[in-house]
């Protein structure tokens, strides 16, 4: 990190490699913006396609990471992301494509919450995923379930209810999927869902 920290160099002088490992860098100190620029210069054609994902990835992240409200960039993040999910169909990057693409919906959300149900959306199908680490299938049943929490903030009386009683079934399950993961349960998720549930 220390090495990109103060350069000056012109992007156009840094290898694909240097700057997917300056954008890391500038993430990591949450220059979001600076990152942005990295990672975008590396969405092009000449670049290799297995480093062009991991830029498309690492720039939706940074989308996502600086709580933008801004839904042009959330867009131009889900179209990337999309990419992805049309060349690598059944593939563990195609689920995670569409758990980011959730992410993007869920924080368009804030400003129309109609764009919940495409989140929803996204989630589901990464809990459906055949090619889907089991972490993944846990972070999104319980994005799924803070999804259909925000819904619920948004009605009242029985509807609401019911609602909300989904979101806690989705946290408690969960919990459970997570605890008993035979690819090595999460303390992070479980300690998550476990107090979203309470």
């Amino acid at each position: 990190q220390l090495v990109f920290k103060n350069t000056n160099w012109p992007v156009s002088e840094l290898t694909y490699d240097a700057q997917m490992a300056a954008g890391a860098a500038a993430s990591g100190r949450f220059k979001y913006k600076d990152a942005i620029s990295y990672f975008t210069n590396l969405m092009v054609p000449d670049c290799p396609p297995a480093l062009q994902v991991q830029a498309t990835f690492a720039y939706a992240d940074a989308i996502i990471s600086q709580d933008s409200t801004n839904n042009a960039d959330l867009n131009h993040a889900i179209q990337s992301l999309e990419t992805i999910v049309q060349t690598r169909s059944n593939t563990l990057d195609a689920a995670q494509a569409w758990g980011r693409i959730g992410d993007c919906y869920f924080n368009m959300g804030a400003k129309d919450p109609a764009l919940y149900a495409n989140a929803i959306t996204n989630y589901t199908r990464v809990i459906n995923a055949p090619a889907a680490l089991s972490v993944a299938r846990d972070q999104a049943r319980f994005k799924l379930a803070a999804t259909i929490e925000k819904q619920a903030a948004l009605k009242s009386g029985d509807e609401q209810a019911a609602l909300l009683q989904q979101a806690l079934r989705l946290y408690v399950d969960t919990f459970f999927q997570v605890l008993h993961d035979p690819e090595g349960p999460s303390l992070y998720w479980i300690k998550r869902s476990g107090l979203a549930a309470g």
